[in-house]
């Protein structure tokens, strides 16, 4: 047991070890907020904390000894998508206001949409809206946090998850 030499105690260290885990896990499912893409010191830390997640899972299986460890590359994924579904859900219910800032929109037609509150089957200017948020927030995954967050190439491809998840929402 290679804790014996130690005097933190096993079972205090492998507390800590999860409560470190779990946090990194809820500041990566709010990674736009966190980890702004137009940050790019905020990018690093983006990906030193996916490193370190996946230090937890290495110390784990060779350390500890466990077998099956959450993998580091389904963490993430699980984590980018509870983002993208928070996401979804404020573009859908921000959409004029959020469409407006982000595409600068004329002003004439910015108090037109303030007196619009949300989707309506005869209303396709909000569709068309969604659509263009929710491309450039796929744009973005793609661009900004795709090269960030490259540490599993084979298993996770951001930009990708963010079109597959955000549209099947």
């Amino acid at each position: 047991d290679r804790f014996a030499a130690s005097n933190f105690g096993k079972e205090r260290f492998i507390k800590l070890l999860d409560t470190l885990h779990n946090s990194l896990r809820i500041d990566l499912s709010m990674y736009r907020n966190n980890f702004p893409a137009s940050s790019p010191e905020k990018l690093q830390d983006l990906k030193a904390t996916v490193d370190l997640l996946t230090s937890i899972t290495f110390f784990r299986m060779k350390v500890q000894e466990l077998t099956s460890p959450p993998r580091a590359s389904t963490v993430v994924k699980d984590c980018v998508k509870a983002c993208l579904r928070s996401t979804y859900q404020f573009l859908f219910e921000n959409c004029y206001e959020l469409y407006n800032t982000e595409f600068q929109v004329d002003r004439n037609e910015a108090k037109r949409d303030a007196e619009d509150t949300g989707p309506r089957l005869d209303d396709l200017e909000f569709w068309h809206k969604l659509i263009a948020l929710i491309t450039s927030v796929i744009e973005e995954d793609k661009n900004s946090y795709g090269p960030v967050l490259n540490q599993f190439p084979q298993e996770l491809n951001i930009g990708q998850l963010s079109a597959s998840t955000i549209w099947g929402l």
